[in-house]
């Protein structure tokens, strides 16, 4: 999968930049306080080994074998929202932790399940919860936006002498439209 370059940052999808540009304008209009983009990696699953004993020509040798890797799941996001956010937008996006009401642990999905990426999210994702209490958020910025607001910036094809919205935004708040309401 092509990595996408925003502002000298590798994101892994042009989902991702979409959602940057969204917490960009959330930030200028006080819904995010700060965002850090994959925050660190969660171990779900050690490493795997055995040995086994090897018969050489003169002696016997203790090989150590892995029989599974380890697994490790990293969020795309970690932010944290102020507490007008959820006034706005009640029940979009879920705590990461329940001693914690602004921090919220987001992953982020294209529309389109490439790879069977969410069944694989799916699993990750109750496995977070299940060792380390923490709630991960799919977000699928298409239908993320619908609910809240779509940058501008995206919501426009390019390069048209008329302007014209995407089509799968066009049923889409555009920032420029709510930025005074909150």
């Amino acid at each position: 999968m092509p990595k996408e370059i925003y502002k000298l940052i590798t994101y892994d999808s042009e989902e991702e930049i979409q959602f940057v540009k969204w917490l960009e304008l959330a930030q200028e209009a006080g819904l995010v306080e700060r965002c850090v983009y994959q925050p660190g990696s969660y171990l779900l699953s050690d490493k795997v080994q055995y040995t086994e004993e090897v018969e050489l020509k003169t002696k016997t040798k203790t090989v150590h074998k892995t029989l599974f890797h380890p697994h490790e799941y990293t969020a795309d996001f970690l932010i944290y929202f102020n507490k007008i956010f959820f006034q706005f937008f009640p029940g979009l996006l879920r705590p990461a932790h329940k001693d914690t009401k602004t921090a919220v642990v987001v992953d982020v999905k294209g529309l389109y399940n490439q790879n069977d990426a969410w069944r694989r999210f799916s699993i990750d994702q109750k496995w977070v919860y299940q060792i380390y209490g923490v709630y991960v958020n799919k977000v699928i910025p298409e239908q993320f936006f619908s609910f809240t607001f779509v940058p501008d910036e995206i919501a426009w094809i390019k390069g048209r002498k008329k302007p014209t919205r995407i089509k799968r935004f066009s049923k889409c708040k555009l920032f420029s439209e709510v930025e005074n309401t909150f």
